[in-house]
């Protein structure tokens, strides 16, 4: 369960973004969301991956008084030896 806790963000899914997960804007609010994929080589690195499956780095939200960002980064991996 969310409460309205300040500050507060919502997300929903966006088609357009690819169903991605970005942060809600208020209505009549000028802005513009961008999906930044990873430049970078992936190897065997665990990423997040969009709706097409191509690797995601952030979602970037900049508004005329600043901007917010969300950052997808990579997850470490290991095998452990008993």
């Amino acid at each position: 369960m969310t409460r309205g806790q300040r500050p507060h963000t919502r997300y929903h899914t966006c088609p357009r973004l690819h169903y991605l997960s970005a942060p809600m804007v208020v209505a009549g609010t000028k802005a513009k969301v961008e999906v930044h994929e990873r430049d970078d080589y992936i190897n065997g690195d665990r990423v997040f991956l969009d709706s097409r499956g191509r690797p995601v780095m952030s979602i970037v939200t900049v508004r005329d008084n600043g901007q917010d960002a969300i950052v997808f980064a990579p997850v470490a991996t290991g095998r452990g030896e008993a």
